[in-house]
């Protein structure tokens, strides 16, 4: 096959899997496993087809070919969750557990050696946090009881002079917020 032809194909395949059409990417990949040398990422993209379409024995039959597969962290990572996926829904949950572990530690591995990636996690953290105290000066900056304005004449709950600061309890929403925000970006779960 020429070099072309098989970059077109790729892209097609890849196309259909953007566009949700799996069966259609199936195909593509399978001529391209077949038709190509041994490539760990078709066999990769053709196993995750083959599991999008439910044939997961197959799907983990292409993937055994990659035990030993030299791939990037990102690779590894990519093939390790698609591996603990198909064992999953094959009834083998011991395997897939033991699978999702070793994907939870290529992911801290990315993200503590990939430069890059932990600069864009705390830069996103260091945004975050700074949005989090404007919001809390906007809070602040608001209108005092005195000079606010009164709804049919009654001053509301949150403005009576009795009420409660809320100062404390929206620093720790935000604060909570900023967490899960730097949570996500390092890869967690919700």
């Amino acid at each position: 096959m020429k070099g072309e032809d098989r970059e077109f194909l790729e892209l097609l395949g890849y196309l259909y899997l953007q566009y949700g059409k799996a069966d259609e990417a199936r195909i593509i990949y399978a001529v391209l496993v077949e038709l190509s040398a041994p490539q760990p990422l078709l066999t990769l993209a053709y196993a995750y087809c083959l599991s999008q379409t439910g044939q997961y024995a197959v799907a983990l039959h292409h993937l055994d070919s990659l035990e030993r597969a030299p791939f990037s962290l990102k690779e590894r990572s990519a093939y390790l969750l698609l591996r603990g996926n198909v064992l999953w829904h094959l009834g083998k949950s011991q395997d897939s557990r033991q699978i999702f572990r070793q994907f939870l530690t290529v992911e801290r591995q990315r993200a503590r050696f990939n430069p890059t990636r932990l600069s864009l996690i705390v830069r996103s953290a260091t945004e975050k946090a700074r949005e989090a105290r404007g919001a809390l000066e906007a809070l602040r900056s608001v209108q005092t009881p005195a000079t606010a304005p009164t709804v049919a004449g009654k001053v509301t709950v949150a403005q009576s002079p009795g009420a409660p600061r809320t100062d404390g309890f929206v620093r720790r929403i935000l604060r909570f917020i900023a967490r899960k925000e730097l949570h996500r970006e390092l890869g967690g779960s919700d």
